[in-house]
């Protein structure tokens, strides 16, 4: 026998259209077949029918429902297409721009470093390349963001940056940028002020090399308002070797080491007052001493008791007055000369341990005069012409010369002024 499942009420789903409870008016259930007509009834004779009046009503009172659900639903999307933007904008926010300022740092981006690195009216950004940068040592290997503090538009990153040996903690600011209320909140990094090197070099310099990297020195270079001239450089963290290129076999490049500490902030460091030069080779020191020794040789020539710009002279007393004043000069020991680096490229020279004899001429009788012998010193300038040569400037030792330098920057040529009596000098 076959059985089959009893049929429960069937209930209608609610459509909340017509009432409060969501069931179509005049209707609760689905009858069942125990609720449906006897055979031969209308179906029709068992429907409901709705109290007078009521009809209309009930019309009037669906409409006005489906009025106050479709404001509300606009309202809703007019509320949501206003504000919903303008949160979902600011979802992104500073630290993730500080993380990939600094991963750019990491791994070296340095187009991407310069787009953010504040150059002002002095500094530069020549320096900043992936050639130099990529042959730094100590460079920030990894990093850390400590907290990041938001107020309005502005941000500040407080950042861990290490690299390999030390770790150094940093800040870096941030603004947000948007067009208007509905456009991305966009946060930037604001310009970073990086360790600025600050460098004197000689004004016939033409390149410069950093960490090997040959550059114009016209990129970098500007005068001074003492007349000299000055290399500023913008440098990434790390270390780097900057040299004068070479210049034949009298002088060696002298290079710097120079360390710039990682930062971000305005704790930034400025390194001032770093010299570029040059070394003296075995051949430039023989070549000195041998233009030193002609000097010398130069005022033995003279009769005079004290030779003009030369640096031994003979006492003049009360025995040697209405004598006559000539006589000869004898060098006996030639001074041990040091040489060291000096400004522009140039050097200064010491000597010691010199010696001369200055022998009178006889008197008026023919009575030979009484040889005097005088210790010595040499104080010399040296300096370099555009062309590599070495030129020497042994001082008289009455300490009133004045020397000067001079180039041609249209031909190149170098000269040089001094008065030995004023000390002034020109250039013209």
């Amino acid at each position: 026998m076959s059985r089959r499942r009893q049929r429960g009420h069937a209930r209608i789903i609610p459509t909340g259209w017509d009432d409060a409870s969501g069931i179509p008016a005049g209707w609760d259930e689905v009858p069942g077949p125990e609720d449906r007509p006897a055979s031969g009834t209308s179906a029709r004779a068992q429907t409901r029918t709705e109290p007078e009046g009521h009809a209309g009503g009930a019309g009037k009172e669906k409409s006005r429902r489906r009025l106050i659900a479709i404001a509300a639903v606009l309202a809703l999307v007019i509320g949501l297409g206003i504000v919903l933007p303008a949160l979902l904008n600011r979802g992104r926010g500073p630290e993730a721009t500080v993380r990939e300022y600094l991963d750019a740092l990491v791994l070296g981006d340095t187009a991407t470093l310069r787009e953010h690195t504040f150059t002002g009216s002095g500094p530069g950004t020549a320096a900043m390349t992936d050639e130099v940068y990529s042959a730094a040592t100590d460079r920030v290997q990894d990093y850390e963001v400590l907290e990041v503090r938001t107020e309005g538009e502005s941000a500040t990153a407080t950042v861990l940056l290490d690299n390999g040996t030390h770790q150094y903690e940093s800040t870096v600011t941030l603004t947000g940028h948007s067009r208007n209320f509905y456009s991305p909140l966009e946060w930037r990094i604001d310009p970073v002020d990086y360790g600025t090197v600050e460098l004197f070099v000689p004004p016939f310099a033409e390149e410069l090399l950093v960490n090997g990297t040959t550059m114009a020195m016209d990129r970098v270079r500007r005068p001074t308002v003492d007349g000299q001239y000055e290399t500023v450089l913008q440098l990434l963290p790390g270390t780097y070797e900057i040299a004068l290129p070479g210049r034949g076999e009298l002088v060696a490049p002298l290079p710097l080491e120079i360390t710039v500490l990682p930062s971000l902030g305005p704790e930034a460091r400025y390194i001032r007052g770093q010299e570029l030069g040059y070394d003296i080779t075995e051949a430039g020191r023989q070549e000195i001493e041998q233009q030193v020794s002609s000097h010398l040789e130069d005022c033995a020539d003279s009769q005079a008791r004290q030779p003009d710009l030369c640096p031994f002279s003979a006492p003049v007393g009360e025995r040697e007055a209405g004598q006559p004043s000539g006589g000869t000069w004898e060098i006996l020991e030639q001074p041990q000369l040091e040489i060291t680096p000096a400004l522009n490229g140039g050097f200064d020279v010491v000597g010691t341990g010199g010696s001369a004899r200055f022998t009178p001429h006889a008197g008026p009788d023919g009575t030979a005069q009484e040889a005097i012998t005088v210790d010595f010193e040499v104080s010399a300038l040296v300096f370099q012409d555009p062309g590599g040569g070495l030129h020497a400037i042994v001082l008289g030792a009455s300490g009133r010369y004045g020397v000067v330098v001079c180039y041609d920057s249209e031909t190149g040529q170098s000269s040089v002024s001094a008065d030995a009596v004023t000390g002034t000098v020109d250039c013209a």
